[in-house]
């Protein structure tokens, strides 16, 4: 697909957007987006069922409610995206940066995060059943790494999700926290917690 013909389908579906009875909905399933540049498109509620988006710069672009399921995002650049309630079921994010992203109640079942960055990313409520990650990468207090359950780093701190439970207050008071921010890193423990258990 050109980039006159990208642009016609996005100036037809923002203006569907503002009035269903004029323009027309993105339908770009299966279309092959390789390294396309998308950055701060608006395809909200867009259908991009097993578009191939290899590569693409979807920088600040808006992906609320879009359907993207089976797609290939593999290394796109979705830093600061919002996918709130999107479909990504069985898509491909291997090497994508998600850095805060909006996440929100989005269906990740059966994606592939493999090397993915989610830095900062808002993932509340999201889907994550199945899905396959060798990192778990968050934005607290600390920017903490999970690899696993027995090996969640922490600043430059590595203790088990067990450990960071039982002891994670008194470790935390020892470094000089805020009462705040102990809150906030009690919170993303917690999230930790319920990641991993979806993914067990």
């Amino acid at each position: 697909m050109n980039k006159e013909e990208l642009k016609e389908i996005l100036d037809n579906h923002k203006i569907w957007l503002s009035d269903n009875t004029k323009g027309e909905k993105a339908n770009l399933r299966g279309t092959d987006l390789r390294e396309a540049n998308l950055e701060g498109a608006y395809l909200r509620e867009a259908y991009l069922r097993e578009a191939n988006l290899y590569g693409a710069n979807l920088y600040k672009a808006n992906l609320v409610e879009a359907d993207l399921t089976g797609a290939i995002l593999k290394g796109a650049n979705l830093r600061g995206a919002e996918l709130y309630k999107a479909y990504l079921r069985g898509t491909d994010l291997r090497g994508t940066d998600l850095r805060g992203t909006d996440l929100r109640g989005t269906n990740l079942r059966g994606t592939d995060l493999r090397e993915a960055n989610l830095e900062g990313a808002y993932l509340i409520g999201a889907i994550l059943l199945n899905t396959t990650i060798d990192t778990l990468i968050i934005n607290s207090v600390f920017t903490i790494n999970a690899y696993s359950k027995e090996a969640i780093t922490i600043g430059c701190k590595t203790h088990s999700l067990e450990e960071w439970k039982t002891r994670g207050l008194k470790i935390a008071e020892k470094e000089g926290l805020s009462e705040q921010q102990i809150k906030k890193l009690q919170k993303d423990i917690t999230f930790i917690e319920q990641w991993f258990g979806n993914n067990s």
